[in-house]
């Protein structure tokens, strides 16, 4: 029995050996220093191939293959101290790596690498690197590839690279500060100088645990962090947030109260190299609404507690589950890896299609530009979603994208799950212009807007005059704009930056013609070298009222389905009919810390049009923006507000804002009772 069982023992040995042999036998090429997320290694060939989990420390073999996520990075020491750094979504082969005589080949089958290659001294010496369009040799330099389909793209930091095709039979020598892209079939192309935005992304983008990694990725491809958990990426956030309101006083309903709202997030996806797909859930809830903070007539609902009140049926606790997102992504049109299409149901928000590598453009991009006519409204407890398409095309430094979608139910309402009968056209095309030290940006951008709801129409007009035939008669309108932000980075007076946005407006308000426009002025000053780092902003916007209601024709400038929360922290107005010339002073006192403090002093444009508020569509029967009348006065009021961020870990973040506003003839004339309010809340965020 004894030695049966003995027997059997070595016969299992035996036939484990060679596989055991084949994962940890070989030359030894380097080891793996630093990872970040999964990193798998496969080693051997046939039927004997291994899978590694590799981590720091990890011996890298000749021909093992590395492969890294969607979210993976890793570097690589190898033997002659050259460091290799892979980027995500990445695999690369060791072919050869023999240290004595300084020779190595690599083969990049695609994805992004960092090669730092120590300088070759020996005359038979060599250091290729393969990708499936061309040939890299070098003596001793530092470039990045990235090999997509049927191209790669070559960034020459230091040294000199020589680009080879693939015969080996002509080559062109890229120097320091240079880029070019090789194509499956074509020429070689000479060498162009790479931007500052190229160079510092290269230096980024493939460094494990490098802060400035996240400011290298597609900020609207909305990829999931988290864990990876058989071949699926999962994430998510909880957000919980109590917000205190103190609206102006009607003498009856209820104007002061607090309730807390909370929606949780869970993302599940894959992230392919030619596709990835995303499947969020959104579970929104409210609790103890207010039930009487709603005024009868025109005063309507006292701050945002009475809006959700009567959005939500008119329950104090409500609470939903929905898909937010469930949409796939196509990756590498046309043989050029940001060239994406995107199928379903997503967040969309204008003035977002690109992230500039100047951090000054990149804030006020994401700051003062974005949002303003198509946002996610993700300050309201639901927020919006899209359901439709998005074409991003990137030939050169150029980007086009066009979309089209319906909006979804949702922001006041915790049901987020349908469409409503309203759709938009989007195109734009953004160019970054200007140098490194005065880099700018230039976007053009038209968008169609059509609304068949059938729904009664916010504007100044009698209400006998927005029902039967103008109620059922469509809205179909069309916004053209640009925006163009520039920056001026100086040795002595540090950053200063400005920026333009306008639009003009036409087509059809119901059985009216609309002819509209807004736009929107800012200056910056960032000092340099000053303790808590302060950008002092100042800036005037305005969006064009109706003088007339009985002309036929309507001048009320239509914001569209915006995120208004962004420009208006206190949430009593928006751009319709509304002048706000403001002052902003931002400090960042720690790292992790940020505070912004603003002056507001807002006004309406026309005294015969009314004050309007609110995010545009989110239900079927409601409107989407209201309004209050003006009583014949122009004057909003004063507002004042303090807000901070700070991310407590890299899970936990903590946001507190406080707002105040001093009313004036508009707030007196609806609100006689008390023409001041107040806002605030506190909220934290948790990320996994």
């Amino acid at each position: 029995m004894v030695h049966t069982k003995i027997c059997r023992l070595l016969l299992l040995i035996v036939i484990a050996l060679p596989s055991a042999m084949s994962s940890q036998t070989g030359t030894p090429a380097g080891h793996i220093s630093a990872e970040v997320m999964r990193t798998t290694l496969k080693r051997g060939s046939g039927r004997n191939v291994a899978s590694i989990d590799a981590g720091v420390g990890t011996v890298v073999l000749w021909n093992d293959v590395i492969q890294t996520d969607h979210r993976g990075r890793v570097r690589i020491v190898l033997n002659d101290q050259s460091i290799l750094t892979l980027g995500s979504d990445s695999q690369l082969r060791v072919v050869k790596h023999d240290a004595a005589t300084q020779q190595t080949s690599l083969e990049l089958a695609y994805g992004r690498i960092r090669a730092q290659v120590a300088h070759i001294t020996r005359t038979s010496g060599d250091f290729q690197l393969r990708t499936p369009t061309s040939v890299a040799g070098v003596i001793g330099t530092d470039f990045g590839a990235d090999a997509s389909p049927g191209e790669t793209k070559y960034v020459c930091l230091s040294g000199t690279t020589r680009i080879y095709t693939l015969d080996m039979s002509h080559y062109v020598d890229c120097g320091a500060g240079m880029t070019m892209t090789t194509a499956t079939g074509e020429t070689l192309p000479s060498p162009a100088p790479a931007t500052t935005e190229q160079t510092d992304r290269w230096k980024h983008i493939t460094e494990p645990g490098d802060p400035a990694y996240q400011e290298t990725l597609d900020r609207t491809s909305g990829q999931a962090q988290g864990v990876n958990w058989h071949g699926l990426s999962i994430s998510g956030n909880w957000r919980f947030r109590v917000e205190g309101w103190n609206w102006f006083t009607d003498g009856a309903a209820k104007n002061s109260y607090i309730f807390p709202q909370s929606i949780l997030r869970l993302d599940i996806g894959q992230y392919r190299r030619g596709f990835d797909w995303q499947i969020e859930l959104a579970q929104p809830t409210l609790l103890g609404l207010p039930d009487n903070a709603i005024a009868t007539g025109a005063q309507g609902p006292l701050g945002l507690g009475g809006t959700y009140f009567a959005a939500n049926g008119k329950k104090q606790n409500t609470a939903a589950v929905f898909p937010s997102k469930a949409f796939i992504r196509f990756k590498g049109l046309g043989g050029r890896e940001n060239n994406q299409l995107t199928v379903g149901r997503f967040s969309f928000i204008d003035g977002a299609e690109t992230v500039p590598g100047d951090k000054t453009l990149a804030a006020l991009k994401q700051t003062r530009i974005a949002h303003r006519l198509i946002g996610d409204f993700n300050f309201a407890v639901t927020g919006r979603s899209q359901d439709g398409v998005v074409l991003s095309l990137n030939p050169g430094r150029m980007n086009f994208t066009f979309a089209a979608a319906r909006p979804t139910r949702g922001v006041y309402q915790t049901d987020g799950l349908g469409e409503l009968d309203v759709a938009w056209e989007y195109g734009a095309a953004t160019v970054p212009t200007g140098n490194k030290n005065q880099p700018g940006e230039l976007r053009i951008f038209a968008l169609g807007y059509q609304d068949v709801r059938g729904v009664v129409k916010t504007d100044n007009r009698a209400l006998a005059q927005r029902t039967g035939a103008d109620q059922l008669a469509n809205i179909n309108i069309g916004t053209f704009g640009f925006h163009y932000l520039q920056a001026f980075h100086t040795r002595r007076s540090g950053t200063f930056d400005m920026l333009i946005w306008a639009v003009g407006q036409n087509g059809q308000w119901g059985l009216q013609r609309h002819r509209a426009g807004a736009m929107a002025l800012e200056a910056g000053w960032q000092p340099p070298q000053v303790a808590m780092k302060p950008w002092i902003r100042v800036g005037y916007s305005t969006g064009s009222g109706d003088g007339n209601p009985n002309d036929g024709t309507h001048n009320t400038f239509f914001q569209v389905l915006p995120t208004p929360r962004v420009y208006a922290r206190f949430p009593f107005f928006n751009l319709e009919n509304n002048s706000d010339a403001f002052a902003m002073l931002l400090l960042k006192p720690a790292p992790k810390l940020q505070l912004r403090t603003d002056l507001h002093a807002l006004w309406l444009n026309s005294r015969n049009d009314l004050w309007y508020q609110g995010g545009g569509a989110f239900q079927p029967r409601t409107f989407g923006f209201t309004g209050r009348p003006s009583g014949g006065a122009r004057g909003l009021g004063d507002l004042w507000d303090i807000g901070t961020d700070y991310a407590m870990s890299r899970h936990w973040s903590l946001n507190v804002y406080f707002g105040r506003v001093w009313g004036k003839g508009v707030e007196k004339n609806n609100y006689p009772a008390g023409k001041n309010a107040s806002f605030g809340y506190i909220e934290t965020v948790f990320h996994f």
